[in-house]
């Protein structure tokens, strides 16, 4: 193992949120496009651009494009889901290591919540809390 480097471990776990936001953009987009292609499709009536074979093909191909790019969409959520899973996995083992380090650890990287917020919530001072989260960083780092 190599030696603690606190910045990479909150690099790690930060990209929590990252994946969380990256998820929810995915989705969207993959709703516009959605949106997109019923109403491409709806306005041709299935009759290929009105009898122009040219602008027929020419949004069939728009069409085949646009669903093509919803399709990998979900494969790439997946991607984002399992990054979720294995910070959610080092943070339990820390939280199964000492309850209050893995409790710290969910505020911060889990919920996104600061330093004064999670010390509020789990009922200490602020340095305490600053205390604690870098106990934390140090065990989540054997678990990465």
């Amino acid at each position: 193992m190599t030696d603690y480097n606190e910045s990479e471990v909150r690099r790690y776990l930060q990209s929590y949120q990252r994946a969380t936001r990256n998820i929810e953009s995915l989705i969207a987009e993959k709703e516009r496009i959605e949106s997109q292609v019923y109403s491409i499709t709806a306005s041709t009536g299935g009759e290929g651009g009105g009898g122009n074979s040219a602008v027929g093909d020419k949004m069939a191909e728009g069409v085949a494009r646009l669903c093509d790019i919803s399709d990998r969409i979900p494969e790439e959520i997946a991607e984002w889901e399992r990054a979720r899973a294995e910070v959610r996995r080092v943070i339990n083992r820390v939280g199964q290591a000492n309850d209050i380090w893995g409790q710290c650890l969910h505020y911060r990287y889990i919920d996104g919540k600061g330093a004064v917020n999670t010390a509020h919530d789990m009922g200490y001072s602020e340095s305490n809390e600053r205390y604690i989260h870098r106990n934390a960083l140090r065990c989540a780092w054997r678990y990465m």
